[in-house]
């Protein structure tokens, strides 16, 4: 109150309303302003505590305070809805009820009203005809609150990394529309290797300018300099990887130590794929078993009576199972199973002609039947398992996401190897006897082996009138033939597809540091690398610290007289920040080895997720929405992390409306029993 007894009620308790009046000297604001009163308010304005300003509705009325204070704690609570729902990849949308005005079957409301049970004013706010905030257009913004949020972390992460490595893919969702998966490769100061999924973006047509823009857009948006890039991966379609106009030949007009490399998951499919193409035996015998995949998985009767026959006959193995078209290389099971089910399967054959009426289907099932009894097919599957054990442990090996562009190629090589010791007259003799005594102890049911019948050699066979066509004598020799091509095909396929052109201008890096380690002469890797470069490196740095890395490493405990490249990579991770200054451009040279990948298997995955956030009943999801979500699915880590005080800031902070609702939000604001996380975000290297 004040103290002068002259106060106009005008301006302290009814209000002016005389703005006729209001600019004359002896009855408007100028008289009040000189006035008794207006000087007392105004000093003690001036002396007030700084603690007492603040919002004029806190200090007018305690009870706006406290519904401010509610209203942020169940602001709260939606978006950790939201936050939960986007993460497991479940959907928010549900049926609108118009007399509601909400979707009251949706899983965002009724796990609302699930938790309502703990907070029971979540029930008020929900039967409030407006300003709920639980609307698609309210999900969308704080799904985006989120993502952003996230995004703004891993573009943080990526520039203190320095370099990185562009990867993507496309793949068409469930409702026909391309998108394009783009993920960054990086290489923390502790030489671990980071894959980050940053964006989902639907491309409208499928040509390397429409791909190469939408990459340079979403690098610009990530706050990413494409002359950082070191590296891009990509499969080998002729729009990525095409000489003249494909998405790597444009990214290195831009950027020409941004090196390609073709997939190495990829690669392995096609050189498997041309493999078995050219080995008839193993192509029949593949055919054959995907054949039998689809009578059996696609027939619940007649899949549902094999594990009846199975169950009798006490087998233990794995089950027939489809080939997986989005998988690589993963055949060699399968040619196992049939193998291990033959007399199962044949047993299912006999039972499936005597129920079934379709002709057709039963002129499909005697076709399987009789080529399973031939020595072909089992020659076939069992050389074939073989082979394609080795091959599918590589491209299990080849997407963990730790392993780089020259381990991936050193696994390659090591498979090679290994396939080649096979290549004797012993290992096929060995394998001969094999297949024949499990033909006759197991799989009685198949026909003897025969040699083919003889035919005249074409002309392109012939020199002059000599006939140097080669006709087997005996049916061991015939198959010992087929065994050996199997066995050049395959490695000679793997060679050609894993020997790259960019590989050889990044393998200088490896054999440069691998022969500092061996204190061997690397003046012919050194001069390719600092032409390469040039920009990244000081050379008169890089060639005293050359000849530190054997005593480095001998301190360290490693034997430098066997050193390879996972040595290598173990060598780098095992620096201590000390050593880490001391060899600066060596960890330089490290993050270049580390930050070329081996296959692109990160889209690949993101690939299933779009499966998960996308379905059939999700198909009309906006481009932007899908994007949101498949942000906070994929990086499940980083969603738990999130901090949601700083998201609702980000969301309140947008409109005035919400300002004046919900207030500034703090760790105060959120309940112990709904605390989002018991941790501190980490922060990531």
């Amino acid at each position: 109150m004040l103290t002068s007894s002259t106060a106009d009620p005008a301006f302290t308790k009814n209000g002016f309303c005389n703005w006729k009046n209001a600019l004359e000297k002896k009855k408007g604001f100028q008289k009040h302003e000189s006035s008794d009163s207006h000087m007392e308010a105004v000093a003690r304005y001036v002396t007030a505590p700084a603690t007492v300003i603040g919002d004029i509705g806190d200090l007018l009325c305690e009870r706006h305070a406290l519904e401010k204070s509610k209203n942020r704690k169940i602001l709260l609570t939606i978006l950790s809805n939201t936050r939960y729902l986007a993460r497991q990849a479940l959907p928010l949308r549900g049926d609108w009820n118009t007399e509601t005005m909400c979707e009251e079957n949706s899983n965002f409301h009724q796990l609302l009203k699930l938790r309502s049970q703990e907070n029971p004013e979540i029930i008020e706010w929900l039967q409030k005809r407006d300003e709920k905030y639980t609307s698609p257009e309210i999900q969308n913004e704080m799904l985006e609150a989120m993502a952003f949020s996230m995004m703004r972390k891993i573009s943080a992460n990526i520039q203190n990394a320095t370099f990185f490595t562009i990867m993507a893919d496309e793949t068409a969702d469930v409702s026909n529309k391309e998108q394009l998966v783009i993920c960054i490769r990086w290489v923390d100061h502790c030489f671990v290797i980071h894959e980050d999924f940053i964006g989902m973006h639907p491309l409208e047509r499928t040509t390397a300018d429409q791909v190469v823009a939408i990459l340079k857009n979403a690098l610009l948006r990530m706050n990413l300099n494409i002359q950082h890039a070191r590296g891009q991966c990509y499969d080998g379609a002729a729009t990525m990887a095409g000489e003249k106009t494909g998405v790597a030949t444009q990214i290195k007009t831009i950027n020409g130590k941004c090196l390609y490399t073709h997939c190495y998951g990829h690669a392995l499919n096609l050189a498997v794929a041309d493999a078995i193409k050219s080995v008839q035996c193993i192509s029949d015998s593949l055919d054959t078993v995907r054949e039998i995949g689809k009578l059996v998985k696609k027939s619940p009767q007649r899949n549902t009576k094999l594990d009846k026959i199975r169950a009798e006959t006490k087998n233990e193995s794995r089950g027939v199972h489809a080939f997986c078209p989005t998988r690589w290389t993963v055949r060699g099971e399968a040619l196992a199973a049939v193998i291990n089910n033959h007399a199962e399967l044949m047993e299912l054959w006999d039972w499936s002609l005597t129920v079934s009426k379709d002709t057709e289907m039963k002129a499909r099932i005697r076709g399987v039947q009789s080529m399973m009894t031939t020595f072909n097919f089992y020659f076939g599957c069992t050389l074939g398992e073989q082979l394609l054990r080795q091959t599918d442990n590589l491209s299990r090996a080849l997407q963990d996401s730790s392993t780089s562009a020259a381990q991936g190629n050193r696994l390659a090589q090591d498979v090679v190897k290994t396939l080649l010791k096979d290549r004797t007259d012993t290992s096929f003799h060995l394998f001969w006897a094999r297949i024949l005594q499990r033909k006759t102890t197991e799989i009685q049911t198949i026909e003897d082996p025969m040699l083919p019948r003889k035919r005249k050699a074409p002309v392109r066979h012939e020199v002059g009138e000599q006939n140097t066509h080669h006709f087997p004598k005996t049916h061991k020799d015939h198959y010992r033939r087929i065994y050996f091509n199997a066995i050049d095909t395959v490695t000679q396929c793997i060679a050609t597809r894993f020997e790259q052109k960019d590989f050889k201008i990044y393998l200088n890096i490896q054999e440069l540091l691998l022969k500092s380690f061996a204190s061997e002469p690397c003046d012919t890797e050194l001069a390719e690398v600092v032409k390469m470069y040039s920009e990244d490196l000081d050379s008169f740095k890089l060639k005293g610290q050359l000849l530190l890395l054997p005593q480095t490493a001998e301190s360290m405990g490693f034997d430098t007289s066997e050193f390879d490249v996972n040595d290598l990579v173990t060598f780098l991770q095992s620096l201590d920040s000390s050593r880490r200054k001391l060899l600066s451009e060596i960890s330089t040279l490290g993050k270049l080895l580390l930050v070329l990948p081996a296959t692109n298997a990160v889209s690949e995955r993101s690939f299933s997720a779009l499966k998960r956030v996308k379905t059939y009943l999700r198909s009309t999801t906006g481009d932007s929405r899908l994007n949101h979500l498949m942000m906070l699915h994929v990086h499940k880590d980083r969603t738990d992390a999130l901090t949601l005080v700083d998201v609702a800031n980000d969301f309140v902070g947008e409109k005035e409306n919400r300002k004046q609702l919900f207030g500034k939000f703090s760790a105060n604001d959120i309940p112990n029993k709904f605390s989002t996380s018991s941790k501190s975000t980490q922060t990531e290297n």
